[in-house]
């Protein structure tokens, strides 16, 4: 794939002191990354709230959970995220599944990335 993130590129010293931070590396930018990895950047995942949320940018709550939606939605057109059969009869949307899922995990990230940049 190729693509790399400058801001996670670690100082190969032995010294701890000397690793270059995470800052600004909030989830929105490791969302984007993967996006643009999978070149899955397309429709919704395309426009220019997309971008700004990818950029690292703030977005509205609304804006965000559209666009980690529209991110799952081509993660099953893709074929990378299965459909399990048991879902496929039921009216639960896994394209909403996989939003809100790829949401916890980057509310967690910026979580541990405010701590580690807190400390």
């Amino acid at each position: 794939m190729g693509y790399e993130i400058p801001a996670m590129q670690l100082d190969r010293s032995n010294n701890m002191d000397e690793l270059t931070p995470l800052e600004g590396v909030y989830s929105g930018k490791v969302i984007g990354a993967v996006v643009k990895a999978l070149n899955l950047d397309q429709g919704v995942l395309k426009d220019r709230t997309a971008r700004r949320f990818f950029a690292g940018d703030s977005v509205s709550e609304y804006s965000r959970k559209e666009v980690l939606n529209e991110l799952g939605k081509v993660l099953i057109e893709y074929g990378i995220v299965p459909v399990p059969s048991s879902l496929r009869q039921s009216d639960v949307s896994m394209a909403a599944i996989i939003g809100d899922a790829i949401e916890f995990a980057a509310m967690r990230w910026d979580n541990l990335l405010a701590t580690i940049q807190s400390r």
